[in-house]
C-alpha cells in the first residue's frame, strides 16, 4: 500500500532553514533587502509645530530641524548630546514665531531663533540628584510652554522650572 503523507523525502518537502540561511528578523536601514546604501534620517520623537510657514521637528537623535512649508528645504538644524537612558517618544517643540524652545532626552532645554537656529538661551530640567529609579533619566516629555514672556518646561524627574522667554533666566523651579 501507499501513503498519501508527505515524508522528508517528498519532492514538496523543504530543508529547514538553518541559522546560516535565516533571514535577519528584522531587516532596516542599508542592509534591508531592496535598499540603497543612502543614509535615512532618525525618525521623529513627536509631531512638529507649524509657524511663521515653517516646520519645526525633533528626532530621536536630540536634533531639531526646521523645514520651509513652501517646499521642505532644510532652514538648520540644532543638536543636543543624546542622552543613554531616555523614555520613548519626546516632547513637540513650542514657538511663537520668534523663538523655539526645544526640549531633548538628556533634560536639557534650549531657546533658538526662529529664522536661523542661533542659540539664544539653554538651561537644565533635570533634577540635581534623585534616589528612585528616574534618577537616571532626564528626559523631557512634556512639551514646552510658551506664555507671554515666560517658558514652562517639565522633566521626567518631576521638575518644572520657568525661564524667561527672551534670555532664558531661570525665574523659578520645583519639584511637582
Amino acid at each position: 500500500t501507499t501513503s498519501s503523507r508527505a515524508t522528508p523525502t517528498s519532492r514538496w518537502s523543504r530543508p529547514a532553514p538553518t541559522a546560516a540561511r535565516r533571514p535577519p528578523a528584522t531587516a532596516t536601514g542599508s542592509n534591508a533587502p531592496g535598499r540603497t546604501s543612502s543614509r535615512r534620517p532618525p525618525p521623529a520623537r513627536a509631531a512638529p509645530t507649524v509657524i511663521g510657514g515653517r516646520a519645526f521637528v525633533t528626532s530621536v537623535d536630540n536634533r531639531i530641524v526646521a523645514l520651509d512649508l513652501e517646499n521642505g528645504r532644510r532652514l538648520w538644524t540644532h543638536e543636543a548630546p543624546v542622552e543613554s537612558a531616555a523614555l520613548r517618544g519626546g516632547s513637540t517643540p513650542a514657538s511663537d514665531g520668534e523663538i523655539v524652545v526645544v526640549a531633548y532626552s538628556n533634560g536639557e532645554a534650549y531657546g533658538l531663533d526662529a529664522v536661523d537656529g542661533r542659540v539664544l538661551w539653554s538651561d537644565t530640567a533635570a533634577a540635581a540628584r534623585r534616589a528612585d529609579a528616574l534618577a537616571g533619566i532626564a528626559d523631557v516629555r512634556a512639551a514646552p510652554v510658551i506664555d507671554r514672556e515666560m517658558v514652562l518646561v517639565v522633566s521626567a524627574s518631576d521638575r518644572m522650572i520657568a525661564l524667561d522667554r527672551r534670555i532664558g533666566d531661570r525665574l523659578w523651579e520645583r519639584e511637582i
